[in-house]
């Protein structure tokens, strides 16, 4: 690939002199961590205009040539030079994620879940469009309200029912129900009582301790109420509370749970010795009778049933993968090399061929449509990130976060520059 261009970038603080680059037209790697703003030569010589003009202040993480085209992939969306001025294509996040967790997708509407910043997000994949649905970005609470009046203490797991969204709030030890509007009220439990391990036809009686996962199935909620090691089945309309089924066991733990419309699926964390995990996937029918699909080694903490090949997600910690798991219990592996720094890549090196393979961190759950899979990923190891795959190609990127990477293969920089703008796969 010859070198059609060059990249003139002189970054305030970082270089004293102008820095010449090469730009392979359709390459993606140009610059890194550098700093560009108005104040700094930014050109393509020869034949290229100044783009320092008109330029507004942004970090920049890369700067890409494609098509013709300067992209600047900057820590508040991706921009682009239309020849005059600086236009942003995407927005990205205002503020940065801390430990995104549960999500939920409806229709072109994506909600999720940051537990470590307390706050649910509302996200419009047709127009890159973010806001804070419910909550106050960084502060937590006991409160129920609207919006910005509410308050949440570790938002974790989350699933969607009857037009409203039902959320484990972790810390608060209640499920609260949430509307597409932002109204906040409390399902189950009682804000501010603390834990406990209490069933009751009284929602205001019930107690949980550390709810972390929560699956709607007909008129139920199904929640993994994991330091009391139970599954507990919730009534929508009352938030009255039974117990389903008691893993049996001070060790294990359940972490996450999903469904295939019929039945559960509940993947447990067992901690025979210490620092030492083993997971297993249970099938739990709705009237609690339980069988094991299979053991896996390592912290299992997501699941999810991919309705549209029909088959389970599993995300193990540990070995920071993704796998594929039939109901018959065979696994894998679906996504990542192992590695566990958030990276961008093709899913697997069973599709990768000369593009580099992703590596994810601690996923946390999962969502997906008949095109996509969407990845929210958590911290130890990796970067607090939103990333999808394309099914078509199985190329994982990062939407929101840090899992940047740029690829070695002919196909890289297209499938790189389509998932920074969020366009079609």
């Amino acid at each position: 690939m010859s070198k059609t261009n060059a990249l003139i970038i002189k970054a305030r603080g970082l270089n004293t002199q102008p820095n010449e680059l090469d730009v392979p037209e359709g390459s993606l790697r140009v610059a890194e961590n550098v700093e560009v703003t108005r104040d700094n030569v930014v050109q393509l010589s020869p034949g290229f205009a100044d783009y320092s003009s008109n330029m507004p202040d942004f970090e920049v993480q890369a700067l890409f040539a494609y098509g013709g085209t300067l992209y600047a992939h900057a820590d508040d969306g991706i921009w682009y030079h239309d020849g005059s001025n600086w236009l942003r294509k995407r927005a990205r996040f205002g503020a940065p994620l801390s430990r995104p967790y549960g999500m939920i997708l409806s229709g072109s509407t994506l909600y999720l879940s940051d537990f470590g910043k307390h706050v649910i997000w509302s996200i419009d994949l047709t127009t890159g469009a973010r806001t804070v649905l419910a909550g106050r970005y960084g502060t937590s609470g006991a409160t129920n309200g609207t919006g910005d009046a509410a308050r949440f203490n570790g938002p974790a797991g989350m699933t969607f029912t009857g037009g409203s969204l039902y959320v484990c709030d972790r810390t608060n030890h209640v499920i609260r129900k949430v509307t597409t509007a932002g109204v906040v009220t409390t399902l189950s439990g009682t804000l501010g009582a603390g834990s406990g391990d209490v069933d009751s036809g009284t929602a205001a009686n019930v107690r949980f301790q550390e709810p972390t996962d929560i699956q709607a199935l007909g008129t139920s909620l199904y929640v993994c109420d994991k330091t009391n090691l139970k599954v507990k089945t919730v009534t929508t309309a009352t938030g009255a509370s039974t117990t389903l089924y008691t893993t049996g066991s001070a060790n294990t733990t359940p972490n996450a749970i999903t469904t295939d419309g019929t039945d559960l699926y509940v993947c447990t964390q067992s901690e025979a010795t210490p620092n030492t995990f083993d997971s297993e996937i249970w099938k739990i029918t709705t009237g609690g009778s339980k069988s094991t699909i299979t053991t896996m080694a390592g912290a299992c903490n997501a699941i999810y049933w991919d309705s549209t090949s029909s088959r389970l997600l599993v995300a193990s910690q540990e070995t920071a993968l993704v796998y594929k798991v039939t109901t018959a219990g065979a696994a894998t592996t679906f996504i990542g090399g192992g590695s566990g720094t958030s990276v961008d890549g093709k899913a697997s090196s069973a599709t990768a061929g000369t593009v580099s393979v992703c590596t994810i961190g601690t996923v946390n759950y999962f969502a997906a449509d008949a095109n996509t899979i969407y990845i929210s990923e958590g911290t130890t190891p990796g970067v607090p990130a939103l990333r999808k795959m394309y099914r078509s190609t199985e190329y994982v990127t990062t939407i929101v976060g840090t899992g940047v990477s740029y690829g070695t293969g002919a196909n890289s920089p297209t499938e790189q520059i389509d998932a920074m703008i969020l366009g079609p796969s």
